[in-house]
């Protein structure tokens, strides 16, 4: 049963591999248009800065022609440009503030999209390469890491299938070298009964250290105690 469970598990990962396959190509380029996007809004922030720099220059200019010519026509030409150049500036101020709040929205979303469900999977994946293999991914509906978190889950519990079933296999071959080594103790007649029962020894301290290394890892919800499997939450009526 639990070969049967492996094998289906291991053929629907492979047929979420094969859906997609297109994705991250998908992904990809749209990380790629991102990237082109903000090194655009990076690009003009720049400019507006520096236009910005050079609208205070020249008003500053202005002001100083416009000391000793503050009466007649001159001056008053000088003032409306003035005021124009002011204008001017403000709205590039505002542009400049909107391309900051963009820029923003898109670094908080990069965040959230990317960066936050990517620390996801490292720590689930850390987690299960220490041998928990009851940790396990956040899978979200709208997350470009969908199938990377569920191919870690499959993969996590692949390993517990096949981890359950070498304990329970360990569990069963005690069992029978037990036997095995009871009888051999009540057949005073055998000529290498010694022989046997170094072998049944030797057998008896490989199984279990293999059951002591299959101890080690942790599951969703059952262990094994060395010689089957058991639950580790209390099965209700």
């Amino acid at each position: 049963m639990a070969i049967h469970q492996l094998r289906s598990g291991a053929s629907s990962a492979k047929n979420v591999d094969e859906a997609g396959v297109k994705s991250p190509f998908r992904v990809i380029s749209r990380y790629k248009l991102l990237a082109l996007f903000c090194l655009l809004a990076l690009l003009a922030m720049g400019l507006n800065v520096g236009l910005i720099v050079d609208l205070n220059g020249e008003i500053g200019r202005i002001q100083e022609l416009l000391g000793p010519n503050a009466g007649d026509t001159s001056g008053g030409n000088l003032l409306r440009e003035i005021e124009s150049l002011r204008a001017h500036k403000i709205r590039m101020i505002v542009l400049l503030g909107a391309l900051v709040i963009c820029f923003g929205t898109i670094i908080y979303l990069f965040y959230k999209r990317i960066a936050a469900p990517l620390q996801e999977l490292t720590g689930a994946a850390r987690r299960i390469s220490r041998g928990d293999l009851s940790a396990s991914a956040l899978v979200h509906s709208k997350d470009d890491f969908t199938e990377v978190a569920q191919v870690i889950n499959d993969m996590a519990a692949n390993f517990q299938e096949v981890l359950l079933l070498l304990g329970t296999t360990v569990g069963h071959s005690q069992v029978v070298l037990e036997n095995m080594e009871l009888r051999l103790g009540q057949e005073h007649t055998a000529d290498n009964l010694d022989e046997l029962r170094n072998h049944i020894r030797i057998i008896k301290k490989d199984l279990e250290l293999l059951s002591g290394v299959v101890r080690e890892f942790e599951y969703y919800q059952t262990r094994f105690d060395g010689r089957k499997v058991v639950p580790t939450i209390p099965l209700t009526d």
